[in-house]
């Protein structure tokens, strides 16, 4: 038994569940986002591009033409990533999406249009024959194709829901770093003037890939001067907060110290402290 399809509505198929793998993407999560993301790297942008190339019926089989969309696909692909790797936009699976959504769009617009410029009779329409193909019967290429894609597909499957799947662990660390009042990394106060406060921004950023609450103690010349509390930080949240000490001894070269403690330990995270100096005047020597 054999069941014909039209091609145009194949192609539009395609673009709409492109398209509605963009708000999957944005919003989605778990299966819905998997599935449609492997017909979106898997199999849309080789089988777009064969419709495009060869839009007439006869210049590639059925068994080729699905076989070859996996296998252009899974080639096509790494090489959309690769040349993003050279723009601002940089790899990752939204700048990916989006330019294998923009390589299945613009396919399928000019497989629409060849399509529409051939005769009726000589364009190509995908059926399904319900019978299994005889592997004894098939030519040299066919059995390499029929034997080959099937278990590059299940690779590629895997790997694509592995990497969906499995959690993007890294190095486990906590950034700590301090700003000046502007936000910038340079520029400190290196002054002050007795009795008058010293503003300055602290900044934490949590790396840990778990839930983390952080205390940092501020010091000037060994002497605690306050405590700072970050609320629990997920993981790559960022905490700043503006801050000021008030030296309340006048002399030169005083050592500013912020230490930083994890949840509930008793250890410092950094074996040093952020530090800077400054000289504290007296009033009248100020002015």
């Amino acid at each position: 038994m054999t069941i014909q399809f039209d091609n145009r509505n194949i192609l539009i198929i395609i673009i709409s569940l492109t398209l509605l793998t963009l708000i999957f993407m944005l919003y989605g999560t778990g299966a819905s986002r998997i599935l449609l993301g492997l017909l979106v790297f898997l199999f849309f942008p080789g089988y777009t591009l064969l419709s495009a190339l060869f839009p007439k019926q006869g210049e590639l089989d059925g068994i080729e033409r699905i076989t070859l969309s996996f296998g252009i696909s899974i080639a096509v692909v790494p090489l959309l990533g690769l040349a993003l790797n050279y723009t601002p936009w940089g790899i990752n699976i939204y700048s990916i999406f989006a330019l294998t959504a923009v390589f299945i769009l613009v396919n399928s617009t000019v497989a629409l249009y060849r399509r529409s410029s051939s005769d009726s009779d000589n364009r190509f329409k995908p059926s399904i024959n319900i019978s299994l193909p005889r592997y004894h019967e098939m030519g040299i290429l066919d059995k390499g194709l029929f034997t080959v894609v099937p278990i590059v597909v299940l690779l590629a499957i895997g790997a694509f829901i592995y990497f969906n799947i499995a959690p993007d662990q890294g190095e486990r660390f906590s950034e700590f770093y301090l700003l000046n009042t502007e936000g910038q990394a340079i520029g400190f106060p290196d002054h002050a003037v007795l009795g008058e406060p010293v503003e300055l921004v602290l900044c934490v950023v949590n790396h840990e890939y778990s839930d983390t609450t952080y205390r940092v103690i501020a010091q000037i010349n060994g002497v605690e001067k306050a405590i700072f509390l970050t609320d629990k930080l997920a993981n790559h949240q960022e905490w700043q907060k503006s801050i000021s000490l008030t030296p309340m001894v006048a002399g030169e070269g005083q050592k500013v110290e912020f230490w930083l403690y994890r949840n509930n330990e008793t250890e410092p995270y950094n074996k040093k402290s952020l530090h800077l100096y400054i000289d504290v005047l007296e009033s009248s020597l100020a002015d």
